[in-house]
């Protein structure tokens, strides 16, 4: 009885663990269409596999879009970020050659 309790307990730490990584890689979509399907609906899954299988490629594929679009944003927001030091770099450059009177 109480190697059933630690299986259960395993058991029920791996498929939060399952859940948490889906969520943070944005594929909680895909993940609960492949369950459902896979438990509520075997029978319509194997007799439209194509269809099935059709659905949820594209859940992955719009994850992997997200993937990206993300990953776009970001490099976009590092060089915009670099670009702002950049110009404050020059800005505080400048006052300190007008502060000393230097001219170019």
């Amino acid at each position: 009885m109480f190697g059933i309790s630690i299986a259960i307990c395993v058991l029920g730490i791996v498929v939060g663990l399952i859940f948490r990584f889906a969520a943070i890689l944005r594929l909680m979509l895909p993940l609960l269409y492949a369950l459902v399907v896979g438990f509520f609906f075997p029978v319509w899954a194997n007799t439209h596999q194509a269809l099935s299988m059709g659905i949820l490629y594209v859940l992955l594929g719009l994850c992997a879009i997200s993937w990206v679009i993300t990953l776009i944003r970001k490099i976009r927001e590092k060089r915009a970020e670099r670009a702002y030091e950049r110009i404050e770099e020059e800005m505080l450059l400048e006052e300190l050659k007008r502060r000393q009177g230097i001219t170019e």
